[in-house]
């Protein structure tokens, strides 16, 4: 998946199957989707349209937090689980402190930022 996430020509060339790998990585993460839907569902005990609404920017946030480069190649699982313990100890305390939910997306945009451009300055100095 890194090799195919970085330069997929490159990747195709060293003997990897890129059209494989990406159906695998597609299929994958419908399962896991279907499986995160139905735990989500069961725990919040009902399923709308809108249930998992702006997860995918936790989903980042996450990730770049735990070391993902959104140049690519770059990234741990270990990281991504640092980084989702991590947005979750900062959101559960913000919650403690009787934050306004429009007040923690705000938050949630700037560790982005701040994140994305850590690893864009990371990136930069490299080359």
């Amino acid at each position: 998946m890194f090799a195919v996430g970085s330069n997929e020509e490159a990747a195709n060339v060293s003997g990897v199957n890129v059209s494989r790998t990406i159906i695998m990585v597609f299929m994958l993460a419908g399962v896991m989707y279907a499986i995160t839907g139905f735990l989500d569902g069961a725990r919040i005990a009902s399923a709308n349209a809108n249930t998992g609404l702006n997860y995918e920017c936790d989903a980042i946030a996450a990730c770049v937090i735990g070391g993902v480069s959104f140049v690519g190649g770059i990234g741990r699982i270990s990281g991504i689980v640092i980084g989702v313990l991590l947005l979750q100890i900062i959101f559960v305390g913000l919650n403690f402190l009787s934050v306004d939910a429009n007040m923690l997306y705000i938050i949630k945009g700037l560790i982005i930022l701040i994140a994305c451009a850590i690893d864009m300055r990371k990136y930069l100095v490299r080359k």
